[in-house]
């Protein structure tokens, strides 16, 4: 018998992410937030039924990359998800 023939692995579809990038993936969307160029006071509406979840790896994100946020559940333009603040 022999050995089958290894074939290369496909390319990975992510890019590599950069030590300031947040990657959060929910309901098959991926949102990246890029805390380098993220400016202070500014804000993003992430669409999302699983905000739990979406809060939990956000903040922890911040907090490793020493970034302070706010974050709010809600409705926005008649779509349910979390808004992000930076606020340091």
């Amino acid at each position: 018998m022999r050995k089958r023939k290894q074939l290369p692995s496909p390319p990975s579809k992510k890019p590599l992410k950069a030590p300031s990038e947040c990657w959060v993936e929910t309901e098959g969307v991926e949102y990246v937030i890029d805390w380098a160029t993220f400016p202070v006071h500014g804000f993003v509406f992430l669409r999302c039924v699983e905000t739990d979840k979406v809060v939990k790896v956000i903040r922890a994100h911040a907090q490793r990359y020493g970034v302070a946020v706010s974050l709010r559940v809600g409705i926005r333009n008649g779509y349910w998800g979390v808004g992000v603040w930076r606020t340091r």
